[in-house]
């Protein structure tokens, strides 16, 4: 059966049903709107995009992961210590690709896989609860995880599992999702989402998760008790996630590092060179001093 996630039709059709309905019920529109939100709205890949995929995962082995959220499934890149890729929202893992080469050459094994609700794994209405239990689960199955890279919402799921006890030496996050208020303003600007469907968007969001929603997934709250060191990186013209986010965010860590970008936005900078070389070196420096500590 084909995904609601791989239909622009689907999605041009909630976007109007929540535009006629935003002037007679905030209520109607708000839960519309929360449709929108919850939904990876992924782009269709044609033949082309899926050769060149399986191009850039040549030599991986597949895998597969039987979590509480459905069969999820992945890759796995070489051997060494395990560094778990996380993708964004209406992603896949092969996404986070740049990072395999130099990852697996500097002696680390790359594991990753399609998030609940994307790619070929099973279908679910994600949320970033959702996905942050997928990424423990997952890491539980590998076994000991060193590191885990985690891309917008990926980076924000990340920080979930760190609050519920995912033990990694380090952690990379590349234009993390910190800020659940910004998150959504940005949301129905881009979409331009009418007014009265944004509160009511905000009252679903309050309904599912409770009051505390917004300080439960912004800094400080979203890594309060996390001591795991992090590495921030992030774009000054992201379009997506704002850099003054991570900004905040890198202040309310005390392990954590900032490295803000110039015109790279929130897709290049997973494929940028200086980006990939300072992650891989931060990942190398956490274990070097963890295998001191030993």
């Amino acid at each position: 059966m084909r995904r609601i996630a791989d239909s622009t039709m689907a999605l041009r059709a909630h976007w109007m049903a929540m535009n006629l309905s935003a002037p007679l019920s905030t209520r109607i529109a708000g839960a519309i709107a929360a449709r929108i939100w919850f939904t990876p709205w992924s782009v269709p890949l044609g033949s082309r995009g899926k050769a060149r995929q399986e191009r850039w995962l040549e030599g991986a082995r597949p895998l597969s992961f039987d979590t509480s959220h459905g069969t999820l499934r992945g890759f796995s890149a070489s051997a060494g210590p395990t560094i778990l890729l996380v993708h964004g929202w209406g992603d896949r893992a092969a996404s986070m690709r740049a990072f395999i080469t130099p990852l697996t050459e500097a002696g680390y094994r790359v594991v990753g896989f399609d998030q609940v609700g994307h790619g070929s794994s099973d279908w679910k209405q994600p949320n970033a609860y959702i996905l942050a239990d997928a990424i423990r689960e997952v890491a539980e199955a590998i076994g000991e995880v060193r590191s885990v890279v985690g891309h917008s919402i990926g980076g924000l799921a990340t920080m979930i599992a760190l609050r519920d006890g995912l033990e990694v030496d380090s952690v990379v996050l590349i234009s993390p999702s910190s800020n659940l208020q910004s998150v959504v303003r940005r949301f129905g600007s881009m979409l331009k989402i009418p007014r009265r469907a944004e509160v009511g968007l905000h009252r679903e969001l309050e309904k599912r998760f409770g009051k505390n929603v917004w300080e439960n997934l912004a800094a400080p709250g979203l890594i309060r008790g996390v001591e795991t060191p992090a590495l921030i990186v992030h774009d000054r013209n992201d379009p997506q996630v704002s850099h003054e986010d991570s900004e905040l965010l890198a202040r309310s860590w005390p392990q954590a590092q900032l490295m803000l970008t110039e015109d790279l936005g929130h897709g290049r900078i997973l494929r940028d060179e200086s980006v990939l070389s300072e992650a891989v070196s931060f990942i190398k420096r956490l274990e070097s001093a963890r295998s001191h500590s030993l």
